[in-house]
């Protein structure tokens, strides 16, 4: 975590002085996602709501704290929340990049979402594997050009994650989970992983 640095308790919030930043840095376990998520798919559910500044990962978490809530209230056993932005536009997760697969092509929410590290891996994979990736305009409309229901498969990435298979947002349930072309990837994606390990571990 990267802050701009101590400043006095005065209350005046000045953010224009120069101040030196202070890194803080946090080690715990990483502890392994259940693998049925990666053999079934998880369940996932919408909200209607964009982050602040989504560009930047900030530790501004408004958003998924309410979008949580908005999951313990439904009782819902969704295990991540795509946001739903202005117009209904697909946006992303709350820790999370979403992709979707039509006719075998990629197609990554054209919004102003994170940039994740492994969506940029992804997409390195795809073009070697010969796979189309294009960044389009999704909504949850149904007179949209371009619909979630118009999906074939529908798969995330995160670093903890990798990249996990969804299974359905909200009440649309995707064919297969996994998908063809979401196998092909994760096979792609596993391998990456191992030579990277391999190259950086001597």
């Amino acid at each position: 975590t990267l802050t701009r640095g101590e400043a006095k308790r005065n209350l005046q919030y000045d953010f224009i002085t120069p101040r030196t930043p202070t890194i803080c840095i946090m080690v715990s376990p990483l502890l392994p996602w259940p693998q049925e998520f990666y053999e079934k798919g998880i369940p996932v559910m919408t909200f209607r709501r964009e982050r602040e500044f989504p560009e930047v990962k900030t530790i501004s978490m408004l958003p998924q704290v309410l979008a949580n809530l908005a999951r313990k209230k439904s009782h819902s056993k969704a295990q991540e929340i795509l946001f739903i932005g202005n117009e209904g536009r697909v946006t992303e997760g709350t820790a999370s990049n979403f992709y979707f697969v039509k006719k075998g092509k990629i197609i990554i929410p054209d919004a102003r979402v994170l940039a994740g590290t492994t969506l940029a891996i992804v997409k390195k994979l795809a073009k070697k594997a010969g796979i189309r990736v294009e960044s389009r305009i999704i909504s949850v409309k149904k007179n949209a050009p371009l619909t979630l229901r118009m999906m074939d498969e529908c798969f995330i990435t995160s670093v903890t994650r990798g990249i996990m298979p969804v299974s359905s947002i909200d009440s649309i349930r995707f064919r297969v989970t996994p998908g063809v072309v979401t196998l092909l990837l994760t096979r792609l994606f596993k391998d990456h992983v191992k030579d990277y390990v391999a190259k950086h571990s001597a």
